[in-house]
């Protein structure tokens, strides 16, 4: 059985995921600076990628996350999702969160 991108899109968005202990971060007037272990250059997250990193300090999904944006700045959520599923497929990549 082939998974389609869209069941794959369905399964990451109900991920439960959360910031990795791993991980250092430092917060300052910049935004936040996160460091994986495995990583060589730090990256840095800015605007409204910081309130997600925020909200990554406990259990949550992407499509939760994506409804606080909404219900917090008055944005779109459908066009929410899409980036803070970019952020998150990020951040997996680069091992600065645990998937559940």
């Amino acid at each position: 059985m082939t998974l389609t991108s869209e069941v794959l899109g369905v399964a990451k968005a109900s991920a439960v995921i959360k910031q990795s202990p791993e991980v250092i971060s430092r917060s300052g007037p910049f935004g936040v600076v996160i460091l994986s272990k495995n990583d060589l250059e730090p990256l840095l997250l800015e605007g409204s990628a910081c309130f997600v990193w925020e909200l990554l300090a406990e259990w949550s999904t992407a499509a939760s996350i994506s409804q606080q944006l909404a219900d917090s700045f008055g944005e779109d959520l459908a066009n929410l999702s899409r980036d803070v599923e970019l952020l998150i497929e990020e951040l997996i990549a680069t091992n600065a969160v645990v998937v559940s």
